[in-house]
């Protein structure tokens, strides 16, 4: 049943130690700039149990990203518009450190990801830079950014990855926002033994029947209520508890999609 859990499976939001260039993470950690709600309405955000702190997506890309981050097993943490400076601006900042610093001066990575790898206590770290289109991705200004990007990712030793909106799995990123809806009622913190119970439940129970019908049983097995249910399902989806095939789709009234652990 666990063979996609990590080794130790966090309580979030995980309290973890900066990272190597001394940014915080969960809850201490701040954006480099925020969504404000632009009138096409490309500007998200919306509160993270991982993180426990609002994300702020600039893009539609960004937002589905961010999505499928939260309900990945794997991720431990994730930051987004993440401050990079060159050694020139920091030392600058460093000997003047009331002077502004302008915009133009300072890029950010859309996200930098914490993973916990899957034989070890060891914490992996991956840039990811998104964009909305494949023909973005051709810029000469967007290829410049990338190769920026890969070589500030690769003197850290850190992996680099371009995601592009319109190649997402459309159903994948609808299901992990059902997911976060459904969970986003309560903390995750002190509750993992339940979600694990249920996902041991759920998995002795499920013979195809519409996941409403599913947790309604489970709910009754466990003594808890459907609502308790549905968070706890989302839990053991997060946690890796349950390797739901999100590709698959999700929705109350269709059978959870399970893959062989």
């Amino acid at each position: 049943m666990n063979a996609l859990l990590p080794p130790c499976p966090p309580r979030y939001p995980c309290l973890l130690e900066p990272d190597e260039l001394g940014v915080p993470s969960g809850t201490e950690y701040e954006p480099f700039m925020r969504a404000v709600g632009k009138a096409k309405g490309t500007d998200y955000s919306f509160t993270s149990e991982k993180t426990g702190r609002a994300i702020q997506c600039l893009s539609m890309g960004e937002r589905a990203t961010a999505m499928l981050l939260e309900v990945n097993p794997w991720v431990v943490d994730y930051r987004e518009q993440y401050v990079r400076a060159s050694d020139e601006l920091l030392a600058a900042i460093i000997e003047n450190p009331t002077e502004p610093v302008l915009r133009n001066k300072v890029f950010t990575f859309d996200f930098v990801v914490t993973y916990q790898t899957r034989h070890s206590m060891e914490f992996e770290y991956e840039v990811l830079s998104v964009k909305e289109t494949h023909a973005d991705t051709k810029r000469k200004e967007v290829q410049r950014r990338f190769e920026r990007e890969q070589d500030d990712a690769s003197s850290r030793n850190w992996a680099w990855r371009s995601i592009v909106k319109e190649e997402l799995n459309t159903t994948a990123v609808l299901a992990a926002a059902r997911l976060i809806r459904w969970g986003g009622a309560f903390t995750y913190r002190d509750r993992q033994d339940g979600a694990m119970r249920l996902a041991s439940v759920v998995q002795e129970l499920n013979t195809g029947q519409v996941l409403d019908e599913l947790l309604d049983s489970a709910a009754r097995k466990l003594r808890i209520t459907i609502d308790d249910a549905y968070q706890y399902f989302t839990m053991a989806v997060c946690f890796g508890f349950l390797a739901a095939d999100l590709k698959m789709g999700l929705g109350t009234r269709m059978p959870v999609f399970l893959r062989e652990a």
